[in-house]
């Protein structure tokens, strides 16, 4: 882990940090609607390669940031938001299941 990102989750963040920060209020209750919307702007092995680019173009340390590069890291993100709120969603049937609700 890098220092920097070391330092950043040493100080506690705010509530309001530790849950969605980019998706709509109808995106947090459907999440595979920012899936689907992945897929419409890029197919699996395009995703792979723009992928592969963004690493590619990460370890060189080329200060150039395509617009590409940014809409796939703003999808990226919204997906990790996502799956963040079907991960919640599954705790909680799962703990209602638990407690026999």
């Amino acid at each position: 882990m890098s220092q920097s990102i070391r330092h950043f989750l040493k100080d506690p963040l705010p509530e309001w940090h530790q849950k969605p920060l980019h998706l709509t209020i109808a995106e947090m209750e459907n999440p595979h609607l920012v899936i689907a919307e992945l897929f419409e702007h890029y197919h699996l092995p395009e995703l792979r390669f723009v992928l592969k680019e963004w690493l590619d173009a990460a370890i060189k340390e080329d200060e150039v940031m395509e617009i590409n590069f940014l809409t796939l890291h703003n999808m990226v993100l919204r997906v990790a938001e996502a799956a963040w709120v079907l991960n919640q969603n599954y705790k909680n049937t799962e703990d209602a299941e638990k407690h026999g609700e």
